[in-house]
């Protein structure tokens, strides 16, 4: 599971940024102005903040494994792994 999303500081920008579904968003500028940076945090919709993630069953993962492993694998290597 990812990490919940929360502000961070840039230095390099003198910036105040938040990481949303893999993209960087700038929330305001200058170290200074670190309560108003989770004020525009906390301002964003719970779905633009929510991480998101892949679930798998345990089945699907071993099906996943063996296609990969028919696919890739030498036969009798297969049929080991698929028994």
């Amino acid at each position: 599971m990812g990490r919940a999303a929360k502000p961070w500081y840039r230095k390099d920008r003198n910036a105040w940024c938040v990481n949303v579904q893999g993209k960087c968003i700038k929330l305001v500028n200058g170290k200074a102005n670190r309560n108003e940076a989770y004020r525009r945090f906390l301002a964003l919709t719970p779905t633009e903040t929510k991480a998101v993630t892949a679930r798998v069953t345990g089945k699907e993962a071993c099906a996943l494994f063996l296609e990969f492993a028919h696919a890739n694998l030498k036969p009798k290597t297969y049929d080991c792994r698929s028994t």
